[in-house]
C-alpha cells in the first residue's frame, strides 16, 4: 500500500524548484561525487521529480499567489518586500559587478513572480547569504547590519507559517493521490541523500568549495519550518503564542 502521508513540510512549488536545482548540480559535479551518486540513482531520483511536476495540477500551481492573501497578510508581505529591497539594494552596492552573485544570492534581476513559495525562496537564499562572513563584512561596511537580516528573517518567517497553513488547506481540496504523495516522499530523500554527499565531497571548511556548496543549496534547502504550537502550560489558560522570530 502507497503512504499516504507526507513526511515533510515543504511546499510542493519549493519542492520542484529547490529539486530541478539539487538535480542539476548533481550532473553538474557528477565527477566528484563519483561512485556516491551513481548515475541509477540519480536517475532514480529524477524520475520522482517528474512524477511530482507531472501530478501538480493546474489548481495546485495557482495556490498561494499574492492574490490569495488577507488584508492583515498583504501588509506583512509589504514589509517582507520593503526590507527585501532595501537588502538587494545594498547587495548591489556592496558587490558591484558581481552580476552571477547577486542574482543567485540576492535575486538581484531575477525575473518577476507572483508567486509566495517563489518570493520566499529567494528571500530565505538572501538571508542566508548575508549570513555568511564572506558576505556580511562588505554588507556591513555599506551600512546594513546584522539585525537588519535578523528583521528580514522574522518577518518572512512570521508570513510563510500563515501561507504553509493556506497550502496545505488547498492541497486537501485538490485531492492528491496516494501515488503523488508517496513520490513527493522518495523526492525529498532523494534530495536528502543528494545532499548529505555533496556536503562529504565538499566541505565547509574549504573555501574551494563555496560554489559548489551553494549549487546544492545546502544552506537553503530544506527551508527552516517554524515549529508548531506547544500545548498551553500547565495553570496558564490558553498557553503562550510560540515565537516568531528565530
Amino acid at each position: 500500500m502507497k503512504n499516504r502521508s507526507r513526511k515533510h513540510n515543504v511546499p510542493r512549488a519549493v519542492l520542484i524548484r529547490d529539486g530541478t536545482t539539487i538535480l542539476a548540480a548533481a550532473a553538474k559535479y557528477g565527477v566528484q561525487l563519483g561512485d556516491r551518486l551513481s548515475t541509477a540513482r540519480h536517475q532514480e531520483i529524477a524520475s520522482h521529480l517528474a512524477t511530482v511536476r507531472g501530478g501538480d495540477t493546474g489548481q495546485n500551481l495557482n495556490a498561494g499567489n499574492i492574490g490569495d492573501l488577507t488584508v492583515a497578510q498583504n501588509q506583512q508581505f509589504k514589509k517582507v518586500l520593503t526590507q527585501f529591497g532595501t537588502l538587494r539594494d545594498f547587495a548591489g552596492r556592496a558587490f558591484k559587478g558581481q552580476a552571477v552573485k547577486l542574482r543567485e544570492e540576492f535575486a538581484v534581476g531575477a525575473p518577476e513572480t507572483k508567486k509566495l513559495a517563489e518570493i520566499q525562496l529567494r528571500v530565505t537564499t538572501a538571508v542566508a547569504a548575508a549570513r555568511q562572513a564572506a558576505n556580511a563584512a562588505p554588507l556591513t561596511a555599506k551600512g546594513w547590519l546584522a539585525a537588519d537580516t535578523d528583521e528580514l528573517e522574522t518577518l518572512a518567517g512570521s508570513l510563510k507559517t500563515t501561507d504553509e497553513t493556506q497550502e496545505e488547506g488547498k492541497r486537501d481540496k485538490v485531492g492528491d493521490t496516494a501515488q503523488l504523495i508517496e513520490a513527493e516522499n522518495n523526492l525529498y530523500d532523494g534530495l536528502l541523500d543528494i545532499q548529505a554527499i555533496a556536503r562529504k565531497v565538499f566541505a565547509a571548511d574549504n573555501p574551494a568549495n563555496v560554489t559548489a556548496r551553494a549549487d546544492f543549496l545546502l544552506t537553503t534547502f530544506p527551508p527552516r519550518q517554524a515549529s508548531p504550537p506547544k500545548p498551553p502550560g500547565k495553570g496558564q489558560p490558553g498557553g503562550e503564542p510560540p515565537p516568531t522570530g528565530p
